[in-house]
């Protein structure tokens, strides 16, 4: 699957790791200004990510540079919840006319793909226009979480990206 560039990053920015953290490339003085803040613990990179996407151009490189390889220690496996939560801080503080519960939010950032997109595009109907701005970007949206809900009922996996 291709990967997001451009504006279309920026737009679905809010949803859990845009960017992974040992791919960003950034200028210093961007790094100094926008500062991890420890009342996120176990999603500062969210919060950073979702400040850097509001003030300043991103995008990808159309390039594999790097391979991530996921296992049981990281902080995602180990602390899951106080993650999820802390990640649902931040996107509330970041989009505070988006009023989702807690327990709405992993579905609506698409990271456990059990629930089924119909679903999930009921779920996100309200907020379309402060998460997208566009409806050809949040129809981008439902297709990628399409493909990724079907691809982990083939694999009997769970989405990861």
């Amino acid at each position: 699957m291709r990967r997001p560039t451009g504006e279309y990053l920026r737009q679905i920015a809010w949803q859990p790791v845009p960017i992974f953290h040992p791919t960003a490339c950034l200028r210093t003085e961007v790094l100094q200004e926008l500062r991890d803040r420890p009342d996120f613990i176990h999603a500062e990179d969210y919060d950073l990510w979702l400040r850097l996407c509001r003030h300043h151009r991103i995008d990808n490189v159309p390039k594999v540079l790097l391979h991530y390889r996921i296992h049981p220690t990281s902080v995602s496996h180990v602390y899951p919840a106080v993650q999820r939560s802390s990640a649902w801080r931040a996107f509330r503080e970041h989009f505070p006319e988006v009023d989702v519960p807690l327990e709405d939010f992993e579905t609506l950032t698409g990271v456990s793909c059990e629930t089924s997109p119909l679903t999930r595009m009921r779920l996100k109907r309200p907020w379309r226009k402060q998460l997208f701005g566009s409806f050809t970007a949040s129809a981008h949206d439902d297709l990628w979480y399409t493909a990724r809900w079907l691809r982990a009922r083939v694999r009997g996996a769970r989405c990861r990206s």
